[in-house]
């Protein structure tokens, strides 16, 4: 009965970290968050923070930045305003 538990844990612990990946968050971080706390914990906070902010590859260094970004702070390329605006469809 107590490996049943323990197993149970571990599979709901590593399905709250790749829920966290589908919302881009670190989903080894949010499963090791779970398997040390709790399952319910880790799908509950998750729940709650929603998915991560939205963001863009660089246009020099392909590294995901926010799209607010004036500055790329891996490559230090200044972007144009406006650079990650996708192209309206044809």
């Amino acid at each position: 009965m107590e490996l049943i538990i323990i197993l149970l844990w571990l599979v709901l612990g590593f399905a709250a970290g790749a829920y966290a990946g589908r919302l881009d968050r670190s989903a080894v971080g949010w499963a090791l968050f779970s398997l040390i706390l709790s399952p319910l914990i880790g799908f509950i906070v998750l729940l709650a923070l929603g998915p991560a902010q939205a963001r863009r590859p660089c246009p020099k260094c392909a590294e995901k930045i926010l799209p607010s970004a004036k500055l790329c702070p891996h490559c230090r390329t200044e972007l144009a305003e406006g650079w990650a605006v996708e192209p309206s469809g044809y």
